[in-house]
Order: C-alpha cells, then sequence, then structure tokens
C-alpha cells in the first residue's frame, strides 16, 4: 500500500486531481483548478499498490510464444499442434517460477504500481472555492 495522499474532485465519483501531502494543499490545488463558486471535493485516500506479476497471464505468454513460432518464413508449414504440451503440476510449476521472479525484480528495483482504485479514503469533506 502505498501513503495517504490528498485528492480534490468537483464530482465525487469520478475524475480527480492529485493535490499533495496535506489539506493545505489540497485546498490551494482546488482553489487554483476550479471556477469560483464550484462545490469541491477533498479528501485523502491512498491506491492501492499492485505487484506486477498478478497481472500476468502465463497461458497468454505461451499462447504468445506458439504463435510466434509459426510466424512468418521460419515456420511456414505450422499446423494446429501444441508444442508446450506441458501437464498441470509443469504449468503450476512455471508459473511460481515466474511469479517468484518478477517479485523479486519488482522489489529490487523498488517499482511500486498503482491501480487507480482508492483502496482506503481517511478524511474527505466538501467545500464551495
Amino acid at each position: 500500500m502505498t501513503d495517504y495522499i490528498w485528492y480534490c474532485s468537483d464530482d465525487e465519483e469520478g475524475f480527480f486531481i492529485c493535490c499533495g501531502n496535506s489539506k493545505e494543499e489540497a485546498i490551494k490545488k482546488a482553489k487554483e483548478e476550479y471556477e469560483k463558486g464550484t462545490t469541491i471535493f477533498i479528501f485523502q485516500a491512498r491506491l492501492n499498490s499492485v505487484l506486477l506479476s498478478s497481472k500476468i497471464d502465463i497461458e497468454d505468454i505461451l499462447e504468445t510464444i506458439e504463435d510466434n513460432m509459426c510466424d512468418g518464413e521460419r515456420s511456414p508449414f505450422c499446423s494446429d499442434k501444441l508444442f508446450f504440451n506441458i501437464n498441470k503440476e509443469q504449468l503450476d510449476s512455471l508459473k511460481e517460477t515466474i511469479k517468484k521472479s518478477i517479485d523479486e525484480w519488482q522489489e529490487k528495483h523498488s517499482l511500486i504500481f498503482e491501480e487507480e482504485v482508492f483502496t482506503d479514503i481517511k478524511e474527505q469533506f466538501s467545500m464551495v472555492v
């Protein structure tokens, strides 16, 4: 999870603007961004951090590799046969190995990926700018 950040919006459930680390910054940003007389919603929230490995579909990767093996002049007589005839245990092992490797890479480089979904809203209020 990431830290709480202040956001503002003129729509309670729609588009929002990142406003900084303090309530004061959020109010200032709202006054700069929106027309006078607009009701603004200001809130402190955090986004969901995502492990990149959770968004990878190993079956899709294998299918792409198979498709690429039949592309172009390298293999003009490709049939519909499967190049990767592996059982469930082997597939599960491959998934585990790739997931672990990606998680370690992400941690090594201190990479944080965030979904545009708030996981928690700590404080919120509305005001007219």
